[in-house]
């Protein structure tokens, strides 16, 4: 089959589904990717996996019409031109005007990957039940064209049928995007002195707000413990300015790293993995990828957080933007360091169990009917 998966970021088609896309060249399918943003070191990435690449423009960030017709059009004409059997695309924008294109351009097969609500989905502002609404509205005109719709987690799912996005018997819950046991392998955890780490975009919604504020309580009692941060700024309309950021760092509060391309030197510098969001993630890649280096993980009990932390076991759940409770768990590691091993261990044991990337992958072919066995033994 020639299957074509559509990004709104190109590098997450590596680093996110490389290996489901080395999965489908390995079955014997014709594989294309596309994305606005390849550039030349990337495209030859993707080729050495057996990837074909198309690029098409998007505004990831922003809502234009005119755009958004430029992107369609574009999409409509790669569809026509490519005539691929299958769709998948992820992510909002590539899943709505993805499926709105491959639907006009008479792809036989469409499927959604939701990898998160997001910002879209959040109520904290007018300007986030604004951008809600009109997410619902594009979802209703492109998922009923899709024959299969994967979720990351239960609640979102379960969100999309009680709104009538998609009916149950097209959606499929996978762990996440899985996380690669072999590349994020356990190391010793430093316990003196205990540190804690967070990775992500700076963005409100993913609490490092919260995060800062406890290092800054826990400093005054622990004052030899660290707190990391490594991540991007985003165009995001909750991102946290730069400025803010190293303003935290000109205090003593935390460490600020900038963004890492490789994240495992930095969990394994780490004792604790913290990710206190209340952003409605899929199944945050860096909590899995924590738990695989045997990190133990505090998170909240949000959808896609809570399915990662059995509380007690390989980590704690807290309560989103309660500073007390991410005070209180960070500071049992500071008291006892030992759970960091104990808890860590666990968390490697429940990764191997639930989050291997090729397990999940094999569930998605099987699926979307790309796998030998739902295709008559093909190899």
């Amino acid at each position: 089959m020639k299957v074509l998966m559509i990004a709104s970021n190109g590098e997450s088609l590596f680093t996110f589904r490389g290996h489901l896309l080395a999965s489908m060249v390995a079955e014997g399918h014709h594989v294309l990717a596309a994305a606005p943003n390849i550039p030349d070191e990337l495209e030859g990435r993707l080729k050495g996996l057996g990837v074909q690449v198309r690029r098409y423009p998007l505004a990831r960030a922003s809502i234009s019409p005119l755009g958004d017709l430029r992107t369609i059009a574009s999409l409509i004409s790669m569809c026509s031109a490519e005539r691929p059997d299958l769709v998948l695309a992820y992510t909002i924008k590539p899943v709505v005007f993805g499926l709105i294109a491959a639907g006009l351009s008479g792809v036989p097969r469409l499927s959604a990957l939701i990898t998160g609500l997001g910002y879209a989905f959040g109520e904290s502002t007018i300007a986030q039940r604004a951008t809600g609404l009109v997410a619902d509205l594009l979802y209703r005109l492109s998922l009923p064209q899709a024959h299969t719709v994967f979720f990351q987690n239960p609640d979102d799912a379960a969100e999309f049928i009680s709104r009538g996005l998609v009916t149950r018997s097209r959606c499929v819950v996978v762990d996440g995007s899985g996380v690669d046991l072999a590349q994020f392998s356990p190391t010793p955890a430093p316990i003196n002195p205990i540190s804690f780490l967070l990775i992500s975009r700076l963005i409100r919604e993913k609490g490092i707000v919260e995060f800062a504020e406890a290092a800054r309580r826990l400093r005054q009692e622990f004052p030899s413990a660290r707190f990391d941060l490594v991540g991007p700024t985003d165009p995001n309309p909750s991102g946290i300015p730069l400025s803010e950021i190293l303003g935290w760092q000109s205090a003593g509060l935390i460490r600020y790293h900038g963004e890492a391309k490789d994240v495992r030197p930095m969990i394994g510098a780490t004792s604790v993995y913290v990710l206190p969001s209340y952003y409605r993630e899929g199944t945050p890649r860096t909590v899995l990828e924590a738990m695989s280096c045997a990190r133990p993980v505090i998170t909240t009990d949000m959808p896609g957080c809570r399915e990662t932390v059995q509380d007690g076991v390989n980590g704690y759940l807290i309560p989103p933007r309660d500073i007390d409770a991410l005070t209180t768990a960070m500071r049992r590691f500071l008291l006892d360091p030992q759970l960091v091993v104990r808890m860590g261990a666990q968390g490697r044991a429940i990764a191997c169990e639930r989050y291997d990337v090729h397990r999940v992958n094999r569930r998605m072919l099987a699926q979307l009917r790309l796998d030998a066995i739902s295709a008559g033994g093909r190899r």
